[in-house]
């Protein structure tokens, strides 16, 4: 079907034509209209519009749309490409099928992203998506383009992404789920806040090690809430970068501290090192900044590998069942801190601190010494 300019094509019923083509006006209503089962490419570039009216693009062929639409419904790809160089509303969920393709040839907002299908962001271009709501996308996100999520949802990314543009978490949380997220982590040139990402493996274990400098970069505003790995993961994460939040860090995993001394920091929230901390052969410092925040050690700390110097500014300090090994006395910096349950191994002492540190409930096998600590341990 071909609309002439200053034609329009009333969708009074849902309807199926074999494709959609020219530059007049398609209204929908709030009914749902097919098109592309011709598999035919044809171009319609006038708009269209309707109050909760849908679109579901049918056929192997490419529908481009390059006016700007207004209908507030849904799109759905079903097969073939779907290439906008005008634009959606704002309010418009998309869905791209398994073998489909969403080519955003201009920037654009939509209200979510989800399906198995692919979208393509051209160079220079940004599609901003994400409401309330959560959402699911396992097909590849690829292009030069940028990726805004917005909205309060959470919106899941399972797809071996390749896009190079930036990432920016406006709002709600980016979940990216793979076993092996490096090469997608690496692609993007780098993550920008306020909001939320966890990054996990689908298995118990990410196949790859992490590394923060090269696969989490940071520019721009600061996250809020960063998580590195499932619970129990025992792949390694080298912090290669320092890394600031204005919310909660959890690294679940082995951390090695690499390249250099590194400082983790929030703004009064929590940091946990779920797993270990060791260096990477060369003695690294770490300093943990988190203000009134708590910060926790729940492995080893240079049972492998010593860590040059721990500096901690932290509300609470929580070591949990392991050991502990340092080339050097440690500074802490906080109000009195909390060590429980822990050995501590002799060469750990602390030296200057702005708060006692309390050693009370702690194993007798501690040999703790320095100005910083309250009472005896023991």
């Amino acid at each position: 079907m071909t609309v002439d300019s200053g034609a329009v094509y009333n969708v009074a019923v849902s309807d199926t034509v074999a494709s959609i083509a020219g530059a007049g006006s398609i209204t929908l209503g709030s009914n749902t209209l097919t098109s592309g089962g011709s598999d035919a490419s044809t171009t319609f570039s006038g708009v269209i519009s309707g109050t909760n009216g849908n679109i579901i693009k049918a056929g192997t062929g490419t529908l481009t749309l390059s006016g700007a639409n207004t209908y507030t419904g849904t799109t759905t790809i079903n097969a073939g490409d779907l290439t906008v160089s005008g634009s959606l509303h704002d309010s418009t969920a998309v869905t791209i099928a398994s073998g489909a393709d969403y080519n955003v040839n201009a920037s654009d907002t939509v209200a979510s992203i989800e399906g198995a299908g692919n979208i393509v962001i051209a160079s220079s271009q940004t599609l901003t998506a994400g409401d309330g709501n959560d959402k699911t996308l396992s097909g590849v996100i690829s292009g030069a383009g940028n990726y805004i999520k917005a909205g309060s949802g959470t919106q899941t990314l399972t797809g071996n992404n390749s896009y190079t543009g930036s990432t920016t978490i406006s709002a709600g949380l980016l979940k990216i789920i793979r076993d092996d997220p490096t090469s997608y982590l690496a692609a993007t040139s780098g993550f920008t806040g306020p909001g939320n990402l966890t990054i996990e493996s689908s298995g118990d274990d990410f196949t790859a090690d992490i590394v923060t400098g090269t696969h989490v970069q940071l520019a721009g505003t600061a996250l809020g809430n960063l998580i590195i790995g499932k619970t129990g993961n025992a792949r390694q994460i080298d912090l290669s970068s320092d890394i600031t939040t204005t919310g909660t860090q959890t690294y679940n995993g082995p951390v090695r501290l690499v390249g250099g001394d590194r400082t983790v920091s929030t703004t009064n929230s929590n940091i946990i090192f779920a797993s270990t901390v060791n260096s990477d052969g060369t003695q690294r410092a770490l300093t943990a900044t988190n203000g009134t925040g708590d910060t926790t050690f729940s492995g080893a700390i240079g049972g492998s590998a010593p860590v040059k110097s721990l500096t901690i500014t932290s509300d609470q300090l929580t070591l949990s069942r392991e050991s502990f090994s340092f080339a050097l006395p440690n500074t802490y910096n906080a109000p009195p801190l909390a060590l429980t349950s822990s050995r501590l191994d002799t060469n750990f002492s602390a030296n200057s601190c702005s708060g006692a540190i309390a050693t009370t409930g702690m194993r007798s096998s501690i040999s703790a010494s320095g100005p910083c600590f309250s009472s005896p341990a023991g």
